[in-house]
């Protein structure tokens, strides 16, 4: 159960598996005609900064223009990587690193100094994703955020899927999701990855338009899988997923904010098939720490216990 001073609420979390859980309220929607300030701005996701961090320290990064001094708030793309410890924003974890995963989370700041700990040490890349208009902008709708039924829009292991019925997204391709939201100029978006091809970022945003820096989701390896919440640019085309190193996604649109399609202004993606990967390679299974070379024509793996290295 939650409460504030405008509204309460009873939040639910359902795991299908045994786990520790911390919800930190950083903000929250509430119902008007128009208004100033809290209205979601739009932009071109862009690098703030990235830094080495050791134990106990803190990377210390301004955020500042374009974003004007009296934004309500900030979103910020944290992606961290090292040996396993939270990072921390104020007292509160931001982001949990573990050892040998890339992660990545979003997080709402004030303009000016941030100042990111780390618990253990580590690197820590952040993206500024967008904002919320403060007071001092003129009084209007657009930006304004609209909860919606979730709607999938995306899903490579079955349909709905432009690639094809049961397509991934390969290395390096983009997938085009073709939508339209009348009345809307960004969606909010839960975007789940699984069965990654390799190591590599997944970006989302408009179709047709750049892609920008903040990735929403990162695997180091193969078979890994991640999720997260971003919102995204609407363009003519809809939204887009890509892919660096391959994967299978799907994606849920939860809301949307008040606003106009922009333009898709660039050629759509191509996406050639890529090139199959040579033999000899090798069979890797992290959970028995096993890491085997396997041969063309072979048909048999030999579990030879040589391959798995002493704990």
């Amino acid at each position: 159960d939650w409460s504030s001073d405008v509204c309460s609420s009873d939040l639910e979390f359902r795991s299908t598996v045994a786990a520790d859980l911390v919800v930190d309220v950083l903000g929250y929607y509430r119902p008007t005609a128009s208004a100033s300030s809290g209205r979601w701005v739009v932009t071109t996701p862009y690098r703030l900064g990235d830094a080495s961090v050791a134990a106990g320290s803190s990377a210390n990064l301004t955020v500042g223009a374009p974003v004007p001094d009296d934004a309500a708030g900030v979103l910020v793309s944290i992606t961290v990587s090292g040996v396993d410890g939270p990072w921390s924003i104020g007292g509160l974890s931001a982001v949990t690193a573990r050892s040998g995963e890339i992660t990545t989370n979003r997080y709402i700041v004030r303009p000016g100094p941030l100042a990111i700990t780390s618990a253990s040490g580590g690197q820590v890349s952040v993206d500024v994703v967008g904002w919320y208009t403060g007071a001092s902008a003129p009084v209007g709708t657009e930006g304004l955020f609209v909860a919606s039924t979730p709607i999938r829009v995306l899903d490579t292991t079955s349909l709905p899927d432009p690639l094809g019925a049961g397509v991934a997204i390969h290395a390096g391709w983009t997938v085009e999701i073709p939508f339209v939201m009348p009345g809307a100029g960004a969606v909010l978006a839960n975007v789940i990855t699984t069965n990654a091809h390799g190591a590599g970022d997944v970006i989302a945003h408009p179709a047709g338009r750049e892609r920008g820096s903040a990735r929403v989701a990162s695997s180091t390896r193969a078979g890994a899988g991640s999720s997260g919440q971003i919102p995204i640019g609407l363009a003519e085309r809809g939204v887009a997923v890509f892919a660096s190193g391959g994967t299978e996604a799907t994606v849920d649109v939860v809301g949307w904010f008040v606003g106009s399609a922009m333009a898709s202004s660039s050629a759509r993606p191509s996406n050639p098939m890529p090139a199959p990967d040579p033999f000899p390679g090798y069979l890797v299974v992290p959970s028995i720490k096993l890491s085997t070379m396997v041969r063309e024509n072979v048909d048999l793996v030999n579990l030879d216990p040589v391959h798995i290295p002493e704990t």
